[in-house]
């Protein structure tokens, strides 16, 4: 009976275990699904002083040093 017992207690644990490595488990695979399913940056180029449009002047910038 005692043996019963201890054997019972190993597989109850183990079960616990065999829960806790499932739940990791579907947290890491929602992880890797919201970093796979990401969408790309949008980058917008704003031209405050028009320079891109100013073909006709140097393009080079000088530092005053």
């Amino acid at each position: 009976m005692k043996n019963l017992k201890i054997n019972d207690d190993w597989e109850r644990e183990s079960l616990k275990d065999l829960v806790y490595l499932q739940e990791e488990i579907a947290t890491i695979e929602q992880d890797m699904h919201k970093f796979l399913n990401r969408q790309p940056a949008k980058i917008e180029v704003i031209d405050r002083d028009k320079i891109l449009n100013r073909k006709h002047e140097h393009q080079n910038d000088v530092l005053p040093f």
